[in-house]
C-alpha cells in the first residue's frame, strides 16, 4: 500500500545543445586560442532522472551523456551527473 504523501517520479529527456558564447580563450601567458577550432558547437545526448517525493521534500538523481564527440577527433564525450534535494512550500 502506498502512502498518499509519497510518490516516485522520473523522466527521460535531453534536448540538443549549441554553443554560441566563449569561443576565445585567454591563457595566463597572454596568448589566445579559439575554443571551437578543436571543440564542436553542437551536441546531442541522452539523459534521465529519477526521484522520490515525501510530503514536502523531493530527492532526485540524474545523468546526461553527450553522444557526439565533444572535441574533434578525440573520442571524448560530455557527461553530467546531478543530485537534488528540494523543499516545496
Amino acid at each position: 500500500m502506498e502512502c498518499p504523501a509519497s510518490r516516485t517520479y522520473g523522466h527521460n529527456a535531453q534536448p540538443p545543445g549549441y554553443g554560441i558564447f566563449g569561443s576565445k580563450i585567454k591563457f595566463a601567458n597572454g596568448s589566445e586560442a579559439d575554443y571551437f577550432d578543436s571543440a564542436k558547437r553542437f551536441d546531442l545526448g541522452v539523459g534521465g532522472r529519477i526521484g522520490f517525493e515525501y510530503r514536502s521534500f523531493q530527492l532526485s538523481a540524474g545523468a546526461n551523456y553527450g553522444v557526439l564527440d565533444a572535441l574533434k577527433h578525440s573520442g571524448s564525450h560530455n557527461f553530467i551527473a546531478n543530485v537534488g534535494l528540494s523543499y516545496m512550500f
